[in-house]
């Protein structure tokens, strides 16, 4: 028998053709392969297109949608303050002496009549340099005391009759360390609506007081500070 080498069973093995078995396992490889590759494709053409879609849908649901993160702060713009009038509770005092009484008043205020005779009594009146309707008045009815609550009640009967008469207090009080009757209203006088009070006492001589002060209804709240300091400073000299 004779022997063959190597190198001829290669060179043999070249010319014949394979067994149909392993044909056909090679064309199923190949398929295989190529419909793995087909899948994979298609695969990541899918998960691309979600991808996609994922993040227009994202983008598309933003637009037009408030970040509820937090609020921007709305900077409104200050109240400016109210004008106070020059007469205003802070402003500077000054004193006035007479012969029956001392009282504060507004270093700008006007002092027009001091004690002077009007018949019946004396009057004081101390009036706002800025507002002619704004004023301290301070009336003294020499040897005329008695009951403050009567004295205001014997003015009020003058004043009912008048325009636009309307009580808005009448109480017993104090004004320093004398008994007093304070009575508040309001009157119309020259078509300007006023609001007043009128506190009544009776000083230690036995001269009946009326100590008066006033301003238009609509400036009466931003006065009255002043206007009570005013009266608080009010002293018999009796």
């Amino acid at each position: 028998m004779s022997s063959v080498g190597s190198a001829q069973l290669q060179t043999a093995g070249v010319g014949r053709p394979p067994p149909v078995s392993t044909v056909a396992f090679v064309a199923l490889v190949i398929v295989a392969v190529a419909l793995g590759t087909l899948n994979v494709v298609a695969l990541t053409g899918m998960l691309t297109s979600g991808l996609d879609r994922t993040h227009v849908a994202t983008a598309s649901g933003s637009v037009g949608r408030t970040s509820p993160a937090r609020a921007v702060p709305h900077t409104q713009r200050a109240r400016p303050e109210p004008a106070r009038p020059s007469s205003e509770s802070r402003v500077a005092l000054r004193r006035f002496v007479g012969t029956h009484f001392a009282i504060d008043h507004p270093v700008g205020w006007r002092v027009e009549t001091a004690e002077a005779p009007t018949g019946a009594y004396l009057d004081t009146t101390i009036r706002s340099a800025s507002d002619r309707w704004v004023f301290l008045r301070v009336d003294v009815t020499p040897g005329h005391g008695g009951d403050p609550a009567a004295h205001a009640a014997e003015v009020e009967r003058y004043l009912k009759p008048q325009q636009g008469y309307r009580r808005i207090d009448f109480r017993r009080t104090k004004l320093g360390s004398s008994k007093a009757l304070y009575w508040e209203f309001t009157v119309v006088e020259s078509g300007v609506r006023l609001r007043k009070v009128d506190v009544f006492l009776t000083d230690a001589d036995g001269n009946r007081v009326a100590v008066l002060t006033q301003a238009p209804a609509e400036k009466h709240r931003a006065y009255m500070p002043l206007l009570e300091r005013l009266r608080a400073s009010f002293a018999p000299l009796a």
